[in-house]
């Protein structure tokens, strides 16, 4: 009788966990960014469009810089800003998708936000998204990537601390709490301009003192979880906030070549370079 009950209540655990994961999902669904699968098969297609159409690529001294090996080799949880200008936009999102393309077929986990033109998303005429919306995706994302590990306490904590959040600084607790979940490494690659500056104001939310925050916070508790995170910025201000210390430590610049028609046509013969080997196997 007692191995009868004790079924039982596990699987009105698991019912309980599911009932509540679907609630949590529903809440933080917006249909203003599109679903992470179909947005990474999205931008790969451009990718792959722009490797064949492109007049600008990322300098090559960008693959050789210490700061970015040093940030794909980290044991430790670690961040990268990558800034480039408006002009490097495309090669800055094709790094992006190349990055997280390498990660996926090596089986580690990667939650992303990339920026969509103007009217491509279903059933949504104009795109505008707050770091808010961001850090919802990023939510769902983490919480999709650690729901065979959440218990029915856990869950339940999540769907109250959901329900109740009304600042930037209550859903990054959650984003937080979500991170925590994780074994082992987590990568993160946020395009910053997928955020509407016309929302955002004075006020945009701090993305490098948080995650700087809970890498400090992760580390203390001697959590195994490790936190990568990848910035990147080609209009975005946040270099203005940051001290020149900061800068020097965090961020990099992606100067752009600019191609000659007579350089596109001979690199059309030659094969694509998307992230160097050497890079490779330190994401693998």
């Amino acid at each position: 009788m007692e191995t009868v009950q004790s079924a039982a209540t596990i699987n009105t655990n698991y019912l309980l966990t599911d009932i509540q994961f679907s609630q949590i999902m529903a809440s933080i669904t917006d249909l203003s960014i599109w679903d992470p699968a179909k947005s990474f098969q999205y931008h790969r297609s451009l990718r792959d469009r722009r490797s064949q159409n492109s007049h600008q690529s990322l300098s090559t001294r960008f693959w050789t810089l210490p700061r970015l090996l040093r940030w794909f080799a980290s044991l430790a949880s670690d961040l990268l800003i990558v800034k480039g200008s408006s002009q490097s936009r495309f090669s800055l999102r094709n790094f992006c998708v190349d990055v997280i393309e390498q990660l996926k077929s090596s089986h580690i986990p990667v939650l992303f936000a990339m920026k969509h033109s103007q009217g491509v998303t279903e059933n949504v005429s104009s795109v505008s998204i707050s770091s808010t919306d961001v850090l919802k995706y990023l939510l769902r994302q983490a919480l999709q990537e650690t729901q065979r590990h959440q218990t029915e306490k856990s869950m339940s904590l999540s769907c109250a601390r959901v329900h109740s959040a009304s600042s930037n600084s209550e859903w990054f607790q959650n984003l937080e709490a979500a991170l925590s979940a994780f074994e082992n490494q987590v990568y993160i690659v946020i395009d910053l301009e997928i955020q509407d500056s016309n929302l955002e104001g004075s006020d945009s939310f701090p993305w490098l003192p948080s995650f700087l925050s809970l890498s400090r916070k992760l580390a203390e508790r001697g959590s195994t979880t490790r936190i990568k995170v990848l910035l990147i910025t080609y209009g975005h201000e946040l270099h203005s906030r940051m001290s020149s210390d900061e800068q020097s430590k965090f961020m990099i610049q992606a100067r752009t070549d600019i191609v000659t028609v007579r350089q596109q046509k001979l690199r059309r013969h030659m094969p694509q370079r998307g992230i160097p080997d050497h890079l490779k196997k330190e994401l693998c």
